[in-house]
């Protein structure tokens, strides 16, 4: 079962009003499918919410929706391993 957390829940409204940014006001509807589901991109929200842009922009959670690259990865990923209450972790890359 799945907990409506806070970050949870301000991530479900997210979504929604991510989809409704740069449209006309439609009526309302049932719940969409979470086929009809889709990343809209940073742009789509940023005309009608500026100040929260600015503030995003450059922050650790905006650099940690960057693609993984060789850039913008900064840990050690060269079979660096991490223990912790008894489970040990492996970083690797894929090559």
């Amino acid at each position: 079962m799945i907990r409506a957390t806070p970050v949870r829940l301000g991530l479900a409204v997210f979504v929604v009003l991510a989809g409704a940014c740069g449209r006309e006001p439609s009526p309302p509807r049932a719940a969409a499918a979470a086929d009809e589901a889709a990343y809209v991109g940073r742009a789509a929200c940023a005309g009608c919410h500026p100040a929260e842009t600015k503030a995003w922009t450059g922050s650790d959670h905006d650099r940690a929706m960057q693609e993984a690259t060789t850039a913008t990865v900064l840990g050690s990923f060269d079979d660096a391993t991490f223990t912790q209450h008894g489970v040990t972790s492996r970083f690797f890359r894929r090559r």
